[in-house]
């Protein structure tokens, strides 16, 4: 038997003001997303909308949390929506950070099943957490099955917690097929995309320990007490993360395309010399 208090509800009262200050920053890092977005066109499509929708669902949380009531806010639909609202955009972000090396073994086509596998793979086991979630909220307000909830909450953050680890079994494989080949002419996009790449997987990491450790009943207790523990490695994690997209957009920690290909001819004709020797 789990002994959780106010469960699924936080214990303290949640403050106004850093709702605001953190919608504010997300609209700016939004609105600078976007500018940028058009000014690339638009590409690579699928992670700007990914990136954009994370934003958004983000944006609508902070709101809903500074204009919401107490009484309001301590309702299942609202708590529903939140938690629902918080979950799509932190494992967005986790996406977007598998679909931006895509992007990269894509432009050096060091794979072709490659990239729709990793594609098909992440976007699956994402489903599979979020829809594990469903029944965790539903249940959470059934006292005589407390214990189903949370287990079923144990199960997606441990799921969301494998994708943060095992990223870094795939940037090492791009690292060594795409990034030690790496020219001069696209060396500053490949600093900033480990520039990107470094800081966003480890706050994606730190949100998925934090949702692990958050899902047992006896750190629930304690972490559901402070509003501060949300805030430093839930929601100020996944903030970080949307503005280091906006500071190091695709459009600068992507190469283009026309320059690999330029770089890649002298190569190709040496081959095909020597093949003519």
């Amino acid at each position: 038997m789990f002994l959780l208090k106010s469960y699924p509800f936080y214990s303290y009262l949640p403050n106004i003001p850093g709702p605001i200050a953190f919608a504010v920053i997300i609209g700016l890092s939004l609105i600078g997303w976007i500018v940028q977005s058009i000014q690339a066109k638009f590409k690579p499509t699928r992670l700007i909308i990914i990136v954009t929708i994370s934003h958004l669902t983000i944006l609508i949380d902070s709101i809903l949390r500074a204009v919401l009531s107490d009484t309001v806010r301590n309702t299942q639909r609202a708590y529903s929506a939140s938690t629902s609202l918080l979950a799509v955009g932190q494992r967005l972000l986790i996406v977007s950070n598998y679909l931006f090396l895509v992007e990269w073994i894509l432009l050096f086509k060091s794979s072709t099943k490659l990239p729709r596998i990793v594609s098909t793979v992440v976007i699956l086991f994402v489903i599979i957490s979020g829809v594990l979630l469903v029944p965790a909220n539903s249940l959470s307000f059934n006292s005589e099955k407390l214990a189903m909830s949370v287990h079923f909450r144990q199960i997606s953050c441990a799921i969301i917690l494998c994708k943060a680890v095992s990223f870094y079994v795939l940037w090492f494989y791009v690292y060594k097929r795409c990034y030690l080949s790496s020219k001069k002419s696209y060396m500053w996009s490949f600093t900033r995309s480990i520039l990107l790449l470094s800081i966003n997987s480890l706050l994606a990491l730190c949100v998925a320990i934090y949702l692990v450790v958050f899902s047992i009943p006896e750190k629930w207790n304690v972490l559901s007490q402070n509003e501060v523990w949300f805030y430093y490695f839930h929601l100020g994690p996944i903030i970080l993360s949307q503005c280091m997209w906006t500071l190091n957009h695709p459009k600068y920690s992507l190469p283009r395309r026309r320059t690999i290909d330029k770089d890649q001819i002298p190569t190709l004709s040496t081959t095909n010399a020597l093949a003519d020797i």
